[in-house]
């Protein structure tokens, strides 16, 4: 079977699918029987970029393919049926992917930019987006690692309980009250 990753985020030049499209592709070269699903709404430019190179490494479609997006109610789902979520994203104001990742119990392989190593902490394999090898690099470790898999998953699942929209809506109501009461 292949070991399946998926990327699920908006198609759009700073989210890097490219970069990760290349790095799997590398893998590939490598012996690691790897299938990469990618999902979400484009970016039309960014699409443009990123079915050129998948063209260019899987012209035939065998190990990567691009879903578009995918209504929320499948995205419990696709997790179930995938082995590593990954995320490149080299800028965000809050990883809600991430989390919905977490919250899945699989293991996550992320960019260490922006706000994801705030959120995700240390249940997770950081990359450089930018860096091909790097992002390769960590899929590899992860991929060869089931201890590693099983420590990483069971944290971030364990982070993802102190996320909730209840939460974020009390601490956000306690805060305006302390400035309407200039506190």
């Amino acid at each position: 079977n292949p070991y399946k990753l998926i990327y699920i985020s908006s198609i759009d030049y700073y989210k890097h699918q490219w970069n990760v499209v290349e790095a799997v592709s590398r893998l590939r070269e490598k012996g690691y029987p790897l299938r990469l699903d990618l999902y979400g709404n484009a970016n039309p430019k960014a699409l443009v970029q990123l079915e050129n190179l998948i063209q260019k490494f899987d012209k035939d479609r065998e190990y990567i393919s691009y879903k578009k997006e995918i209504n929320f109610n499948a995205i419990e789902k696709i997790y179930h049926n995938s082995d590593l979520s990954i995320f490149a994203s080299s800028c965000e104001t809050f990883g809600q992917i991430i989390i919905e990742s977490m919250a899945s119990g699989m293991p996550i392989c992320c960019s260490k930019m922006s706000s994801m190593p705030e959120i995700l902490k240390d249940g997770g394999v950081y990359f450089d987006p930018l860096d091909i090898n790097e992002i390769a690099k960590a899929l590899q470790e992860i991929i060869d690692s089931k201890d590693l898999r099983l420590s990483k998953s069971t944290k971030s699942y364990n982070y993802a309980k102190n996320f909730s929209w209840e939460k974020a809506s009390e601490e956000t109501f306690s805060f305006f009250k302390q400035v309407l009461e200039g506190g």
